[in-house]
């Protein structure tokens, strides 16, 4: 519910703004003559913003400077809004990639031992904790490291332990892509911590959207497939 309720909430961002998109356009524009208005009443302002002035003509006039005005906030509007949808629906499949792992843990701890078996115990936990008591500590420690990792390695391990078959992960037109889950996690790395990054295109962050969330129903089937939870809901 958590996965279908986070996808939902970003198609219908990207919707709202595509619908919504002309009536802002005609208000953007009313912002932009009302703010050259301005500018063009106000000292020392006026002499830049005023009719006949040399830098005001270069830029195109009243006309040509209202419409740079206005695509360059729509522009903003714009990039806000996908950057905003292409890192929510990374933080979704991100999240739903944890989720899988922890439920792996609680479903079949022992599937986790390979990569238990070069961790320490204390010979006090061997004496006075058995063997499943060991492993849950270990496995509570390893959950916590692979939260820290970058999401494609977590994907890596998730299909590690799931071993899914070649059906359930590729089919009815989709492929599954580490290299393409790597670039869109790399493209939100950067448009977090970069300013300079370039955002996508509306067109762009619907495809990486819809391919994310395929993605996410894939390694939820996978889980399924493994470990016989809840077949029936399996897509």
């Amino acid at each position: 519910m958590r996965v279908m309720t986070g996808y939902g909430q970003v198609k219908a961002l990207l919707s709202t703004t595509s619908i919504s998109l002309p009536a802002a356009r005609e208000e953007v524009l009313r912002e932009s003559v009302s703010n050259l208005q301005f500018l063009a009443s106000r000292s020392p302002l006026k002499e830049i913003f005023s009719p006949g002035s040399k830098a005001f003509e270069a830029m195109g006039g009243f006309a040509g400077t209202v419409k740079v005005m206005a695509e360059n906030q729509l522009t903003f509007y714009l990039n806000a809004v996908t950057t905003a949808a292409l890192i929510f629906s990374h933080t979704v499949l991100d999240a739903a990639v944890t989720d899988f792992c922890r439920v792996i843990a609680e479903e079949s701890p022992e599937s986790w031992d390979s990569l238990l078996d070069n961790k320490t115990a204390k010979f006090e936990q061997v004496r006075s904790s058995g063997v499943d008591a060991i492993r849950c500590q270990l496995l509570d420690s390893l959950l916590n490291q692979l939260d820290r990792e970058s999401l494609p390695r977590r994907i890596e391990r998730l299909l590690g332990i799931c071993k899914p078959s070649d059906l359930i992960l590729n089919s009815e037109g989709y492929t599954f892509c580490a290299e393409r889950i790597r670039r869109i996690d790399d493209w939100r790395h950067q448009l977090v911590h970069h300013s300079g990054a370039v955002a996508p295109t509306m067109e762009e962050v619907r495809e990486e959207v819809d391919y994310l969330e395929v993605t996410t129903y894939r390694l939820m089937s996978c889980l399924f497939e493994r470990f016989e939870i809840f077949p029936d809901l399996s897509p």
